[in-house]
């Protein structure tokens, strides 16, 4: 079943927990509320490729404390989502191409400037591709449904990620 469309058909009032962990998401997908990242579009920021990191992050703090606000009144029906030129997303945009320069994407921040083709422990590069992604629906309502996504090339072994023991090293399900 697609995912949406099973998403669609449970219903918060039919599992109280599924209500409680999921209610946003059963809310954006019956219309009642704006995804978050639809939010971000609506929140203007002045950027500058030249400003610093710094710079950057704090206007991000600046800029995340717009949108919680922005997120609270579209939350109780005020306001109409009016995307700017330049948002938070592309301020987000902008810091996720900083932290590309020195790699700190997983735990070992192995620093790794993947912009200029070096690649770190995991061995991806500045570009990564999707290898597997599905949507598990288990046996506890309120923390499903749940989706995994994997990219392709992730060298990590697999005694540090034991969720993933159906994956190989190279990213692909074993037996396919």
């Amino acid at each position: 079943m697609e995912y949406m469309t099973y998403f669609r058909t449970i219903s918060g009032d039919a599992d109280p927990g599924l209500k409680k962990a999921m209610g946003r998401y059963l809310d954006i997908t019956n219309g009642k509320k704006h995804a978050k990242y639809l939010i971000a579009k609506t929140v203007p920021v002045k950027i500058s490729p030249k400003s610093s990191e710094e710079k950057l992050w704090a206007e991000h703090e600046r800029k995340m404390a717009e949108f919680r606000k922005k997120a609270r009144d579209f939350d109780k029906g005020r306001g109409k989502l009016k995307f700017q030129e330049k948002s938070l997303i592309d301020l987000k945009i902008e810091l996720a191409k900083r932290m590309l320069e020195k790699c700190e994407f997983c735990e070992r921040k192995c620093g790794a400037d993947r912009t200029k083709g070096e690649k770190g422990f995991c061995s991806l590069s500045d570009k990564s591709f999707l290898s597997s992604e599905f949507i598990h629906i288990g046996e506890e309502a309120s923390i499903v449904p749940f989706a995994y996504i994997f990219l392709h090339r992730l060298q990590f072994p697999l005694r540090l990620l034991p969720e993933l023991d159906h994956i190989e090293a190279e990213g692909t399900r074993k037996g396919s």
